[in-house]
């Protein structure tokens, strides 16, 4: 079983250990230990390299007098999947912990945990060495590399399951340089740190040139170094043949361990779902989703796919059983209009690029149809389209902008099958305003706690004429069953226990991001 932040708890260093935050992290796995002290000054690219489960230690001392530093610094290790933070001397040199750093733990699931005993007398060193000791145990009695992997992979967020970060893992454990290369000379890849100066992928090219097949290695001498390289050829899930290079310095490999690089790479399909079956243009929807760019753009011009002709992003949400027979279904109906286009069930949704903006006598009738086609559906559905697309980078923006936030559109907007760009901006604008407490925040939740206990169902009227019908009194009567004049009767009410005409510019932004948040904090059971 591997090493977990909770079994790292019962190390002796840690007998002064408590855990203040992050507690549902502790069962994340530990791989790796390091520290940071030395922090930028300036708030982007302060940490810019994926650690997949790496534990950090720190005392936050050249941030210790900032606590929006130290909240950033949170956010910033677990974007990278560094998986838990023990912070050194606190009461000491950090002299308290701020609750909006551990409101900000909290809403990450990521482990807080403070160490100190009253005269500061354990060091880095001592739990540096004992969590080491403890990885190096775990790694020697475990059964299977590729299971622990498994298990690994399991942890990464949906938005950094790609190759490049999957070689990554592999390549932390086996202490290598990795290469994975396809016949069509498409290659992901992944340095190993502490030499990757001595890595390049034409040397590892050049030395296997004579087309050797199956398992081969070799040893040169690289800048007066001994480097080890490796080159296995195999079947990849999706029956395309590719090649693992692996290159190394002061350690070496075996077949065996090739073998279950091998079996590691084809988790990016058996695990995860993502498609490298290069003999479908439909893959690119994985490579854009899931690769780093210089990928996709070698796959586009192999394909002689133009960025134009897939520019727009469709996303169709619905019931897991039924995303083959719904993707079927509208692929059905982008062929009856000659639409170019290419699809794919990613992440559980149902992924399309086409470029519906460049027919525009046709692509109104299309999204129409789309439309109509999930609205008469009997069981949930919803589409997502963005027309706003300038490059590759764009859309995998938006597509993890859309992941994050389609859960909280739910909760906002009941009656509403489409969604577009504003509604994924607006919900972005709220989740940030919902994270910590801020006067604009408070000022929003003083309409929310003014209204919420009437028996007029005040909040409720208010959210459906703002979110559900368009600020139109018509409609929001008929949508809940009442006559006009109930209606006006609870509008004026609202006028009268807020002091303000909330159906004006701008006021009636105000409420309606009043409406927005009740329900959203609604849907979580917070009120």
């Amino acid at each position: 079983m591997s090493l977990t932040v909770r079994d790292c708890l019962r190390l002796p260093s840690m007998s002064f250990a408590k855990v203040i935050a992050g507690e549902k992290g502790l069962d994340k796995i530990v791989s790796s230990v390091s520290v940071l002290e030395f922090i930028e000054e300036s708030n982007e690219n302060r940490i810019n390299t994926f650690t997949p489960n790496e534990l950090t230690i720190s005392a936050f001392y050249m941030i210790k007098d900032d606590v929006e530093k130290q909240c950033a610094t949170i956010k910033e290790l677990h974007k990278t999947n560094t998986i838990a933070l023990v912070l050194f001397y606190t009461g000491y040199i950090l002299k308290e912990i701020s609750p909006l750093v551990i409101q900000t733990a909290n809403q990450l699931d990521f482990p807080l945990i403070i160490l100190h005993n009253k005269d500061y007398s354990i060091n880095y060193s001592n739990l540096i060495m004992e969590v080491i000791s403890a990885i190096l145990q775990d790694q020697a009695t475990a059964k299977s590399v590729p299971e622990d992997i498994a298990k690994r992979l399991s942890q990464i967020p949906v938005e950094y399951r790609s190759m490049e970060n999957l070689l990554q893992l592999i390549s932390n454990h086996y202490k290598c340089n990795l290469v994975l290369s396809t016949n069509s000379d498409i290659y992901f890849n992944a340095e190993y740190q502490p030499f990757s100066n001595n890595f390049s992928m034409d040397l590892l090219f050049h030395a296997f040139d004579d087309n050797s097949r199956d398992y081969t290695d070799k040893k040169i001498f690289v800048d007066d170094k001994v480097l080890y390289i490796y080159k296995k050829d195999f079947l990849h899930i999706d029956n395309s043949w590719m090649t693992i290079y692996a290159s190394c310095v002061n350690t070496e490999l075996n077949i065996d361990d090739l073998n279950d690089i091998c079996t590691c790479t084809n988790y990016f399909t058996t695990l995860w779902g993502y498609s490298l079956d290069l003999q479908s243009k439909n893959t690119l929807v994985s490579l854009i989703l899931k690769s780093e760019s210089i990928v996709t753009q070698k796959f586009l011009k192999l394909e002689n796919i133009s960025f134009s002709s897939i520019s727009d992003l469709i996303i169709v949400d619905t019931n897991q059983n039924k995303l083959n027979t719904v993707k079927k279904e509208i692929e059905a109906l982008l062929n009856e209009y000659s639409i170019f286009f290419i699809s794919e069930i990613i992440d559980n949704h149902i992924v399309i690029l086409a470029s519906l903006s460049a027919k525009h006598e046709t692509s109104n009738m299309i999204l129409y149809e789309i439309n109509d086609y999930i609205d008469n559906l009997s069981y949930n559905a919803s589409v997502f389209y963005d027309e706003s697309n300038t490059d590759i980078t764009s859309i995998r923006k938006s597509y993890f902008d859309y992941c994050k936030c389609v859960s909280l559109l739910e909760s906002i907007f009941h009656n509403k099958r489409q969604w577009n760009i504003n509604d994924v901006s607006f919900s972005k604008e709220l989740m940030d305003l919902c994270e910590f407490d801020n006067p604009k925040k408070e000022s929003i939740l003083q309409i929310i706690h003014l209204l919420k206990d009437h028996s007029d169902n005040l909040l409720e009227t208010m959210a459906t004429y703002f979110i559900d019908c368009d600020s139109q009194l018509n409609k929001t009567s008929q949508r809940l069953s009442i006559h006009r004049n109930t209606l006006s009767y609870r509008m004026n009410k609202i006028k009268e226990i807020t002091h303000t005409d909330f159906t004006l510019m701008p006021a009636a932004y105000k409420y309606y991001t009043a409406s927005a948040m009740w329900r959203f904090m609604k849907s979580k059971g917070e009120i």
